[in-house]
C-alpha cells in the first residue's frame, strides 16, 4: 500500500504454494479510495475487445419484441476470455451460481474441456455449449456488410460458463495450451 499516486501494478509471484497461485498487487491512494470509499464494482470490469483480440468481433444482434434487454450472439476468441480471467479472476463470475470445480478425474466436464483445448482445438466451438454473459454496456460498430461487431464490454459478468472460462484459462496457464483459433459460442445480454 502507498499513499502516493500509482498506476495499478500486479505481479504473479514465481513461487507457488501447492496449487495456490499468489499475485501481489500494489495499490496507491486512488485505488484505495475507490476500494474503501465506493468499492470495486462489476462496472470496473471493462474489456477492450479490439485491444484484446486485434479487431472488433462480429456478432448477431437479436431482437425480442417488448424486451428492455439487448442480446448479441457471437463466437468469442478463447484468448479474450483467458485474458479477461487472468486480469479480473473470479470477479468475472460473481453472478455465476457455480465456482470452478477443478479437473480431477478423467471423466469430469472440465477434464473433457481441457482435452478438447489441447487435443482438438478446432472442435471446441462444436463441442462446447459456450457462455452466457451479462454486461452493463456494450459498444458495437456496423460492418460494411451491414452486420454488427463488438468493440467493448463493460460490467462483464459470466453467469453461465464459468467452468468453460476457468478451464480455458487453466489450460493456457498450466498446460501451455495454444488458444489461437479456439472460439467460444457466447450469448451477451445488455442489462444496464
Amino acid at each position: 500500500l502507498s499513499d502516493g499516486l500509482l498506476a495499478k501494478f500486479s505481479r504473479e509471484l514465481a513461487d507457488r504454494y501447492g496449487e495456490t497461485r499468489v499475485v501481489a498487487e500494489l495499490y496507491g491512494v486512488e485505488q484505495l479510495y475507490r476500494i474503501l470509499g465506493e468499492g470495486e464494482t462489476r462496472g470496473d470490469i471493462v474489456v477492450d475487445v479490439v485491444a484484446s483480440s486485434g479487431a472488433p468481433i462480429p456478432c448477431l444482434a437479436v431482437g425480442s419484441q417488448g424486451s428492455e434487454f439487448d442480446t448479441y450472439l457471437a463466437a468469442l476468441p478463447a484468448t479474450l476470455l483467458a485474458d479477461a480471467y487472468e486480469r479480473f479472476g473470479t470477479r468475472l463470475l460473481e453472478l455465476n451460481v457455480r465456482a470452478f470445480l477443478g479437473v480431477r478425474g478423467r471423466k469430469s466436464v472440465n477434464a473433457g474441456l481441457r482435452r478438447t483445448i489441447i487435443n482438438e482445438p478446432q472442435h471446441f466451438l462444436a463441442y462446447n455449449n459456450g457462455i452466457v454473459a451479462t454486461v452493463d454496456d456494450i459498444e458495437t460498430v456496423f460492418l460494411p456488410d451491414g452486420g454488427h461487431a463488438i468493440t467493448r464490454l463493460a460490467g462483464l459478468q459470466i453467469v453461465n460458463g464459468g467452468q468453460t472460462t476457468a478451464s480455458i484459462h487453466r489450460a493456457r496457464r498450466q498446460d501451455g495450451a495454444k488458444l489461437d483459433g479456439i472460439l467460444v459460442p457466447s450469448k451477451i445480454i445488455r442489462v444496464g
